[in-house]
């Protein structure tokens, strides 16, 4: 038997869910996304209960509170600074007390600015409701989890797509988990899940950095940060069943683990099915979910016609909902190159990269390098150049190469050599001989 508290402090006895919670609740340790999933499904009826005594242990305040978050009815949110200063002092204090903050003081002395950030540790105590001690377990597991995901090196700075190996640009560019463009009645990002057998194309590891990132991703938002996010997961009329081909319903365990760990309010849940083949799914959440988001999770079994009025009752327009067209898949995969665009221009330049983007230009031989979208805008780029650089004096060519070297990295693109762990970013003069090479080539070509 297990016992585990509501938002209000009571305390909610569950015979038979301990199998289910281990690793859940407040007081256990950061290293919640390695605990092992267990090798069967909880009951129905089960998570059910679950979810309902959970309810039942709120106050009438928690309800209010939970019931104008699902139905995206906004709250006037006012924030104490005596509150946020002093929740801010303490944090650290809370967090030097644990035994499980390694990954926490690696990220620390890789880059002290990065972790100390106001405004990032502000972030925490948000989505925490400035519970210091809740907001000092959210960000160990942040950075235990980022440690598990993308390593060392990558502890001490934000997750950009050039951190993404090519399985990852591969899960993250198929839309079957998207951030959308547009928001909820309530001002709140939306995450929009379906589940197809492509996902299964992608390693679970894979998948939990896409979702690492995504989230991540919204946060860089002030309103997010404040008002929160609404997660959908839409399995209407859709037969591939998660894990009833590969063995085990991994992402629907991971995913609540993960999200213990990322410093964003989950305001809402909103599951839609129509066959109880996504019965397991359903129960996996209601058990798994951290009891804020449990209670703010609801499911809605019916046909699509139902599924859309639902969603027009909790503050979503059917026009919002993505139906997998090609020219939505288009617009998503330009709103991920238009961040990464973003990303390279804020942040300081990588020395290497998992996947190049569409701006960068390939050093290699063969159609698979001179093919490259990069590539063939580069030698458009240097055909229209050409005049100029046949008029220019040769003591002043190195200067027009130089221009057109910063051009690209200006337009968020990198000249990158390949090797056995992906892609280098070489430096200035290797670029430039890039760039003379191939105003040399275009001249030999012409005779």
């Amino acid at each position: 038997m297990i016992r585990t508290s509501s938002p209000s402090g009571n305390e909610v006895e569950i015979p038979g869910a301990d199998l289910y919670l281990e690793g859940f609740e407040g007081s256990e340790p950061a290293h919640i996304l390695s605990e092992p999933i267990p090798d069967h499904v909880p009951d129905y009826q089960l998570a059910e209960s679950f979810q309902t005594q959970s309810i039942a242990a709120m106050t009438q305040t928690d309800r209010e509170h939970a019931y104008n978050d699902i139905h995206a009815i906004p709250e006037a949110k006012k924030e104490d600074p005596v509150l946020i200063s002093r929740s801010l002092e303490l944090l650290e204090e809370e967090i030097l007390k644990r035994d499980d903050n390694e990954a926490y003081l690696k990220a620390q002395s890789l880059n002290p600015a990065y972790v100390g950030n106001r405004e990032f540790r502000l972030m925490f105590l948000r989505t925490d409701r400035f519970d210091v001690p809740n907001a000092a377990l959210r960000m160990v597991r942040h950075f235990q989890i980022k440690l598990d995901l993308f390593g060392k090196n990558r502890l001490g700075r934000d997750i950009t797509q050039d951190d993404m190996t090519k399985e990852d640009m591969e899960a993250l560019r198929d839309p079957i988990v998207r951030l959308l463009p547009t928001r909820d009645r309530a001002g709140r990002a939306i995450i929009h899940f379906v589940s197809n057998s492509a996902n299964h194309l992608f390693s679970l590891e894979a998948r939990m950095r896409r979702l690492f990132y995504l989230f991540m991703l919204s946060l860089r938002d002030s309103d997010t940060q404040k008002r929160g996010i609404v997660v959908i997961c839409c399995y209407i009329n859709n037969t591939e069943i998660e894990g009833l081909k590969s063995g085990g319903f991994d992402g629907a365990w991971k995913s609540p683990r993960l999200a213990l760990g990322i410093p964003i309010h989950i305001a809402a849940v909103h599951m839609g099915y129509n066959s109880m083949r996504w019965a397991p799914v359903h129960a996996i959440l209601r058990m798994t979910l951290g009891i804020f988001t449990r209670i703010r999770f609801r499911a809605h079994y019916g046909s699509n016609e139902e599924w859309i009025n639902n969603m027009k009752s909790v503050g979503i327009q059917p026009e919002q909902l993505p139906f997998r067209t090609n020219a939505e898949n288009f617009a998503n995969l330009k709103f991920l190159e238009v961040h990464r665009a973003k990303e390279r221009m804020k942040y300081p330049k990588r020395s290497r990269v998992g996947v190049p983007g569409p701006n960068d230009v390939l050093f290699g031989k063969g159609s698979r390098f001179q093919n490259h979208v990069g590539n063939v805008k580069f030698r458009r780029f240097i055909a229209d150049c050409r005049k100029t650089y046949e008029k220019t004096k040769r003591g002043e060519k190195q200067h027009l190469i130089r221009e057109i070297v910063d051009t690209v990295t200006q337009s968020s693109g990198l000249f990158l050599k390949e090797d056995d762990e992906g892609w280098i970013v070489v430096d200035d003069a290797a670029a430039a001989y890039k760039v003379g090479a191939v105003f040399r080539t275009l001249r030999t070509l012409d005779g």
